[in-house]
C-alpha cells in the first residue's frame, strides 16, 4: 500500500503504483501482510512498505516474503527463484489494474441505438423535426449516495397532447417516487430497457411488457425535445425519465400522434395512467356525488396514502363565460391535472399543470367542481392498502 517499486519491466511507468493503488488496496484486501500482496514477481523486484505477521518491515530482496497472490502464481516457490514476467505494455496496463481494483478505467462504455425503428413524428413536425441523440441523457440524476432522485415536479409536457400522460407521470412519481424506477432500467451502453403495463384487451388483466429504447428524442434540430422535455440539468446528466416513459410509449403505436389523448385508447389497451406505470387499478369518482368539504377530505386521505391521484376540466370550447372565468386560475378546458395537496382548513385544492408552469393555487373547493368534471384516485402504491374514506 505504501509504495511498489519495480525495476527491469516497465521502467518509470511503475513508479506511481503506490500512488495510484495503494488506497484501493487497502480499501479491497485490508492491511497488506507478507503473504497477501497479489501480483507478479520478477528477480529485480523488490517491495518497500509492507509488514509481515508480526510488523516488521519485511523485504523481498531478503528473501521470505511470499508475493504470490490470493489466485497463485504457477509452478512451485523454487521454480520462481529464475522467473522473468511477461513484458508488460505500458498504454493500457493503468485502466485493466484499476478494473480489478473495482476503481474503473477511462474508456467509457461503447452506446448503442435501439434495435426497433424510432417512433414516427406527428405530421406537423415531420418536415421540421428530426431525432437528436443525448450522449448526457440519464434517467434519473441521483443523490449523495447514488440513490435514483424522482421529483414529480420536473416533468414538462410538450407539443404533444398527452396530458394524461405526462399528468399520471407526476402523479405516480408523487405518490411514491421508487415506483418509477422499477420500470426503468439503465443497460450502460446509451439504451433503457422500459417497462409498462399493458392489456391484451380490455377485458384480459394488465402484464408488464418490455421494450429497449435509446436517448434519441425529437427535437427541432435545437436539442431541445419536441415532446416530453428535459427535466433537471445538472453536470452529472440530463433527467429524462418523463422523456423515456413517453417515447415508450410510443414505440408502443409506431408514433407520438398515436399516444395523443384522442387516439391513445384505439391502438393500446390500459385503464388509465396508473395502471399503466404500476400495474396496479384505479378508480373514478363523480365529483357531483359529494359536497365541498366531503371531497376535500377524500383527497387528503389519498394523498396520504401515496395514492396517484389525477384530474381533468370540462370541455369548455363551447362554454366561453366558463372558460374566461377558468382561465383566472390557470385552468384550461379538455386538459389533464395532478393533484398536489388539499387545505382541509380553508377547503381548497392545488393543482399540477403537466406543462411544468401556470399551475392551480389555492382553488376553493365548490369552483374546483364547477371545472373540473374528472378525478381518478389510483391504489395505494405502498406494500399495504388501505381503503380511501372521506370520514
Amino acid at each position: 500500500g505504501a509504495g511498489l517499486v519495480t525495476g527491469g519491466v516497465g521502467g518509470a511507468a511503475f513508479r506511481s503504483v503506490g500512488e495510484a493503488f495503494g488506497p484501493a488496496l487497502r480499501a479491497k484486501f485490508g492491511d497488506i501482510k507478507a503473504g497477501d500482496v497479489p501480483g507478479r514477481v520478477g528477480s529485480t523486484s523488490r517491495l518497500s512498505g509492507i509488514v509481515d505477521a508480526s510488523g516488521k518491515s519485511a523485504d523481498a530482496s531478503k528473501g521470505g516474503l511470499d508475493l504470490v497472490g490470493k489466485q497463485g502464481l504457477e509452478g512451485p516457490r523454487s521454480s520462481r527463484e529464475n522467473y522473468t514476467p511477461e513484458p508488460l505494455k505500458e498504454d493500457g496496463w493503468l485502466d485493466d489494474m484499476k478494473k480489478k481494483l473495482g476503481m474503473g478505467g477511462h474508456e467509457k462504455p461503447t452506446r448503442i441505438n435501439q434495435e426497433e425503428p424510432l417512433p414516427a413524428l406527428r405530421d406537423s413536425h415531420s418536415s421540421t423535426g428530426k431525432y437528436e441523440d443525448f450522449p448526457n441523457g440519464k434517467a434519473f440524476l441521483t443523490d449523495a449516495k447514488g440513490n435514483p432522485v424522482v421529483d414529480a415536479n420536473t416533468v414538462k409536457q410538450g407539443a404533444l397532447g398527452d396530458c394524461y400522460l405526462i399528468a399520471g407521470c407526476a402523479a405516480v412519481a408523487r405518490a411514491n417516487p421508487d415506483q418509477i424506477p422499477k420500470i426503468i432500467k439503465d443497460n450502460g451502453n446509451g439504451t433503457f430497457d422500459v417497462t409498462l403495463y399493458l392489456r391484451e384487451n380490455r377485458m384480459s388483466p394488465p402484464v408488464p411488457v418490455t421494450r429497449t429504447i435509446d436517448t434519441r428524442l425529437p427535437t427541432k434540430g435545437n436539442k431541445t425535445p419536441i415532446y416530453a422535455g428535459i427535466g433537471k440539468s445538472t453536470d452529472e446528466g440530463d433527467e429524462l425519465w418523463t422523456a423515456l416513459i413517453e417515447k415508450r410509449l410510443a414505440q408502443e403505436t409506431g408514433s407520438y400522434d398515436l399516444i395523443s389523448g384522442g387516439n391513445i385508447n384505439k391502438h393500446v389497451n390500459f385503464s388509465g395512467v396508473t395502471e399503466l406505470l404500476t400495474g396496479k387499478g384505479s378508480r373514478r369518482i363523480n365529483l357531483d356525488a359529494m359536497n365541498d368539504k366531503k371531497l376535500a377530505r377524500l383527497i387528503h386521505s389519498a394523498l396520504d396514502q401515496q395514492r396517484p391521484i389525477q384530474t381533468g376540466t370540462l370541455d369548455m370550447e363551447d362554454l366561453p363565460q366558463l372558460r374566461t372565468e377558468a382561465g383566472k386560475w390557470n385552468i384550461f378546458g379538455n386538459h389533464a391535472y395532478a393533484v398536489e395537496s388539499v387545505d382541509l382548513e380553508k377547503n381548497t385544492i392545488n393543482l399540477q399543470n403537466p406543462w411544468g408552469t401556470k399551475h392551480v393555487r389555492d382553488l376553493p373547493m365548490k369552483d374546483f367542481k364547477r371545472f373540473y368534471d374528472m378525478l381518478s384516485i389510483g391504489e395505494a402504491l405502498t406494500q399495504e392498502s388501505v381503503s380511501v374514506s372521506a370520514d
